[in-house]
């Protein structure tokens, strides 16, 4: 039977792509992670311990599904920095796959809430004692690709699905496109 891949596209600075074709291997440096995100980069971390067999703990690449619009690209990094576009094929097994836009509810502490009557009743949770169990159980939502659709109303539909893993090797890289990030 085959191994189920995925095509995915992230993007990087230059020199991990160099770093790639000299080792054959990467993965993320902790030092990159913004100090405002940790309690979320933790959770996702925890998610992938108990959703991605084999993970082995490590800071996290992410990457998309759909490959990002080069005109979006100045917006990664300052301008004048040398960045890459790989597309990937990754092993599904590796990756765990979210909404992008649900992910700034983690990113940001927020209840990931539903309903107009879900996000009213926040004030009265945040009394109870559970409040920070239930917010933080509401994140796993974000892995449900089928909500963004069946509450449109509320979250307002096209899913940009993301996916998170731990590295990659340098024969997963099937397109690399170079770029300097600019300003708009």
């Amino acid at each position: 039977m085959e191994e189920e891949v995925l095509r995915l596209y992230t993007i990087q600075p230059q020199v991990l792509w160099d770093t790639l074709q000299k080792d054959g291997i990467v993965r993320v440096d902790s030092w990159r992670t913004d100090r405002d995100f940790v309690r979320a980069y933790h959770w996702l971390k925890l998610q992938m311990k108990k959703r991605i067999r084999g993970y082995r703990g490590g800071d996290l690449f992410w990457a998309w599904v759909e490959k990002p619009l080069f005109e979006d690209y100045y917006l990664w990094g300052k301008p004048g920095e040398h960045k890459v576009c790989l597309e990937l094929l990754i092993p599904a097994r590796r990756a765990l796959l979210s909404d992008f836009d649900l992910w700034h509810c983690v990113l940001n502490g927020w209840d990931l809430t539903l309903t107009e009557k879900e996000f009213d009743n926040i004030g009265r949770r945040k009394m109870s004692s559970s409040y920070r169990r239930e917010r933080s159980k509401s994140w796993e939502k974000i892995f449900d690709l089928t909500l963004t659709d069946k509450y449109i109303d509320w979250l307002g539909g096209n899913v940009q699905v993301q996916a998170t893993f731990e590295y990659f090797c340098q024969d997963e890289v099937i397109s690399v496109e170079y770029f300097d990030a600019r300003m708009k």
